[in-house]
């Protein structure tokens, strides 16, 4: 695999290798990743298997299991090292104390000013800032509300994170002020996970983060949720939603992949069809 990097670069130290503003064409990093990871074949174990960016920081999943971080905190600790004004522009691994490594993990997501992640033991982690306000994590953090449950798959928009388990049950944290909390109300919610029980009993196979709005992929079909504005959520509105709603026309089709984002959406069939 080759790993290819771009776009804008804050003060340098976020595309490897490349000290400039932004990066206007794609830039192959892939001996960079080797040079700071370890061996990328197909069977190493050092292999980087995903990586996301908040708003200042890059993290990368390597096939072990541990994470790895570089970029900025910019007053957000998003490189969750226990710093919130520092740079990194070699990547580190993220530990949990500042010398156990963050281990076993499954899935990383990204927030706008921080990162979920999740482990083999269905815990969740954050780090950074939640929403554009509020208390720091400034390094990865166990989720001790979520302690009593089993979580199997997690997602993220800007300033929302959300989690579900094995019975379809969905649980958020963040913001709600467009209602992309799901549980029926347009507030915020900093330190309590909301348990949204809407979709109980289904198989859920995504939840993807669109700035304020989400979609739930799942066995019965896409359902939606948050804000609404421009049609962002395709129901032929413009209205906000503050509980899943199922998008009958996407649930007709057979999705291969969606790709979500804030100004407008795309999904793919499994025919090809775009």
């Amino acid at each position: 695999d080759k790993w290819y990097m771009w776009g804008v670069n804050g003060a340098g130290e976020l595309v490897l290798g490349n000290s400039s503003a932004q990066v206007t064409a794609p830039e192959d990093v892939t001996s960079y990743f080797t040079t700071y990871f370890g061996a990328q074949g197909t069977s190493d174990t050092t292999r980087i298997i995903k990586v996301v960016m908040s708003r200042h920081a890059c993290s990368a999943l390597a096939a072990d299991g541990k994470v790895w971080s570089w970029g900025q905190d910019n007053n957000y600790s998003e490189l969750g090292r226990h710093t919130s004004t520092s740079t990194a522009t070699t990547p580190f691994k993220n530990t949990t104390d500042g010398t156990t490594e963050l281990s076993d993990i499954v899935d990383i997501g990204s927030l706008h000013y921080g990162k979920i992640a999740l482990d083999s033991n269905g815990d969740v982690w954050l780090w950074g800032l939640l929403r554009d306000t509020g208390s720091l994590r400034t390094r990865p953090t166990k989720q001790t509300g979520l302690d009593s449950i089993t979580i199997t798959g997690i997602g993220s928009g800007f300033f929302t994170a959300y989690a579900w388990d094995a019975a379809g049950n969905i649980y958020t944290m963040g913001q709600g002020t467009e209602g992309q909390l799901l549980n029926g109300a347009s507030s915020n919610q900093d330190s309590t996970w909301q348990t949204v029980t809407t979709l109980q009993g289904q198989t859920i196979h995504g939840i993807y983060g669109a700035g304020y709005s989400v979609f739930v992929h799942t066995s019965d079909g896409v359902y939606v949720g948050g804000q609404g504005t421009n049609g962002r959520l395709g129901m032929g509105n413009n209205n906000n939603y503050t509980t899943l709603t199922k998008n009958t026309t996407l649930s007709n089709l057979s999705i291969h992949s969606l790709d979500v984002n804030h100004n407008g959406s795309f999904v793919l069939t499994t025919d090809g069809k775009g």
